[in-house]
């Protein structure tokens, strides 16, 4: 099923190998306009066939600040912080 409205974002989240060592998954989801003022926007994960519903404000808060979702970055251990 081709969504019948425009895209308004895409997002991937990269999973790292429970291993450590195996290459990372990437999951891709693209997010789409509601068909009516009010309404659910769609969201497709890339790799399933079917479209799911969300809240379309959740979508407009992932995309307003999209940068504030990023982890913060892990600090390094060196011998004088240990």
């Amino acid at each position: 099923m081709a969504p019948m409205t425009s895209e308004l974002g895409r997002a991937e989240v990269v999973l790292e190998a429970a291993d450590g060592e195996s290459e990372p998954e990437t999951l891709s989801f693209t997010f789409y306009a509601p068909l009516e003022a009010g309404g659910r926007a769609m969201v497709r994960a890339a790799g399933r066939e079917t479209i799911m519903g969300v809240d379309a404000a959740k979508v407009d808060e992932i995309f307003a600040d999209i940068d504030a979702l990023r982890p913060d970055p892990v600090e390094e251990l060196t011998e004088d912080s240990q």
